[in-house]
């Protein structure tokens, strides 16, 4: 069932006891401090990862030859691999130093073994090095949120209820 960003500041204004329910309703104008408030609060929330409670598995496919993969909603990689046939290879994670900076040879296809994670809005760039000679299925383990939402956004297919609540 789809918990949205109104009604989550809907519940909050009555939970609250500002607008008594049953007898008032939300305002438009306390609709959008509302989420202007979320908004706020989530980009804090995803700014201090200790306050995300869980990890998430997220897998995408390389493509033979490319350095930089978006994957949306990502505030923080705890680790990669992949896997060719039973074996699994992990890749090691570089520095921003290391990966941007550091002497290499650049344009080489083979196994990834290096990766850097950048934030950027709406989620994360995954760097890789070497640029993948074939493609391989990455699985990538981090914790996911939302920099900010819209009134429609459905909450309930990035975050538990349990923390909707909180």
């Amino acid at each position: 069932m789809a918990y949205t960003a109104l009604e989550l500041i809907t519940r909050s204004y009555y939970l609250s006891q500002i607008v008594s329910r049953g007898l008032q309703t939300v305002s438009g104008e306390q609709v959008t401090d509302g989420l202007f408030l979320l908004n706020q609060l989530l980009g804090f929330k995803g700014s201090d990862l200790r306050l995300i409670p869980y990890f998430q598995e997220y897998q995408f496919d390389t493509v033979q030859g490319q350095e930089e993969y978006t994957v949306p909603k990502l505030l923080y990689c705890d680790s990669l691999t992949f896997n060719i046939g039973t074996v699994r290879y992990s890749l090691r994670e570089m520095t921003r130093t290391e990966y941007f900076a550091g002497p290499r040879v650049d344009n080489i296809q083979s196994l990834p073994y290096g990766y850097r994670v950048e934030r950027k809005l709406e989620g994360s760039s995954v760097f890789l090095y070497f640029e993948p000679q074939a493609v391989y299925q990455m699985k990538l383990w981090g914790k996911f949120g939302l920099d900010s939402v819209a009134l429609t956004t459905d909450l309930s297919l990035t975050y538990d209820v349990f923390y909707l609540e909180y």
